[in-house]
């Protein structure tokens, strides 16, 4: 194999006050064709780099203190976790089956901890979702953090003391992570509970938090809601991680990650997602327009304020079953209900039958139309879905847009999950962008039927 230099001056945190290092990134490829890799900051999914597999010789600087990257290649099936560290080389192999390997053993431990959760999942996840045995629960999670901390420990004399803190801190946070979302939203515990005691262990003015936003946060949420009960205001919340973390930076990139998560994945924030509007998102903006990270908010928050109710819905072109162009504006005159849904989608698939029977309802109705928009990586995976489907019905109309989440239609409507349902009236205005669920679909079209009858 024959190693390409690649030399790329970008800075990944370019908003950040921090000094920069330099990183040189040689890689190293079985494959012939033109194709590009992705290198992206794990924690806001910003890309830093694209590097095409015939280019050669590229650098770039990374913040003094290491962040962590996410290798991506091909359809994104493949992706590898690097620790980026400035003044050192970065060897990044795509085999011929395209598998991406680097050069450090931290890679591939940070690696082994991000995918052996998964193996974890498929061994235990019987117990991990009907026990009620909470205890028992934590102590399964603790066993599976000890091993993988051994692990980490067996590789002791190839890492150096910082490398081997942060991976130690990388397999904490994965399993605290997983506590969150099991007692926040599966469980949905009330905030007292002691379930949540491992929070105590979640520091946000460590080094390594910002590497790792989400437990810093919820940990917050939990203190906070200790305190206050409730959460009321979101500018109150924000007062409150100020006053937590010591560590200015840390702060200011906290606060911005979550108004971003706020606005990105709303369903991760039950307790403050009916807080944020047009008019509580404008306020949080003029607030934070001196945070070292505002341009993670920045563009994004444009995005999400041209989604809102009473805005003109972003006019996408989509391709129907017969390989024919299919405009949004071609439907005005309609009331539009739009399913964002892709063939992997697990909770896609089980809302479609009531979709198609509410379709099949409003099938006599000539002004409105239901559209299934397929956001799939590739036609045949949309098609073989479609072809194999059980009972299908004639009364919507099926789309494909290609990578949809990641073309312009995904960014306009803010897509960054599945399945989300959209709704747009005659004159092609947004009555919701973010249709929290099928009950409230179908309420909100009932209602606007009988508004614009």
């Amino acid at each position: 194999m024959k190693f390409k230099y690649l030399y790329l001056v970008f800075s990944i945190l370019a908003i950040s006050c921090q000094d920069k290092k330099t990183i040189s990134i040689f890689l190293d490829s079985d494959l012939m064709h033109q194709d590009t890799v992705f290198l992206t900051e794990f924690t806001t999914d910003r890309i830093l780099a694209l590097i095409p597999l015939s280019s050669s010789k590229f650098n770039f600087e990374v913040p003094a203190n290491p962040t962590i990257g996410k290798i991506k290649f091909g359809d994104d099936k493949q992706r590898y976790l690097s620790i980026l560290e400035g003044g050192t080389d970065l060897r990044i192999s795509v085999k011929s089956d395209t598998t991406i390997v680097t050069n450090h053993v931290r890679d591939s431990l940070l690696t082994y901890l991000w995918r052996s959760n998964n193996a974890f999942f498929a061994d235990h996840g019987n117990f991990i979702f009907k026990t009620q045995d909470l205890d028992s629960l934590r102590s399964l999670f603790e066993e599976f953090r000890i091993n993988r901390r051994e692990v980490i420990q067996g590789h002791k004399e190839q890492l150096n003391e910082e490398m081997e803190d942060l991976l130690h801190y990388q397999n904490d946070a994965r399993i605290y992570s997983f506590l969150f979302f099991y007692g926040r939203m599966v469980k949905n515990l009330d905030y007292k509970n002691s379930f949540f005691d491992f929070a105590q262990h979640v520091d946000g003015n460590s080094i390594w938090a910002k590497t790792f936003t989400s437990n810093a946060l919820y940990t917050y949420e939990l203190e906070y809601l200790r305190e206050n009960d409730s959460i009321t205001n979101i500018g109150a919340f924000l007062d409150f991680v100020e006053q937590k973390t010591r560590n200015g930076d840390n702060a200011d990139f906290l606060k911005s990650i979550y108004i971003k998560s706020l606005m990105e994945r709303p369903h991760y924030w039950p307790k403050h997602e009916d807080l944020l509007n047009s008019e509580s998102l404008r306020e949080l903006i003029k607030r934070e327009k001196s945070n070292r990270y505002f341009t993670l908010i920045e563009q994004l928050s444009k995005v999400y304020l041209a989604t809102q109710k009473g805005e003109m819905a972003y006019d996408f072109t989509a391709e129907n079953l017969k390989g024919e162009k299919v405009k949004l504006s071609d439907y005005r005159g309609k009331i539009v209900f739009i399913d964002n849904w892709a063939s992997w989608c697990g909770p896609c698939i089980a809302g479609r039958p009531r979709l198609k029977k509410m379709a099949a309802r409003l099938r006599e109705r000539d002004d409105i139309a239901f559209l299934f928009v397929s956001l799939d990586v590739k036609k045949t995976n949309w098609m073989d879905f479609l072809e194999n489907e059980e009972s299908p019905m004639d009364y919507h109309s099926e789309l494909f847009i290609k990578k949809g989440m990641s073309t312009d239609y995904g960014k306009n409507y803010n897509i960054k999950f599945i399945p989300k349902y959209m709704l747009i009236d005659k004159e092609g205005l947004v009555v919701d962008s973010n249709l929290k669920n099928l009950d409230k679909s179908e309420r909100q079209i009932n209602t606007l039927l009988k508004e614009q009858n």
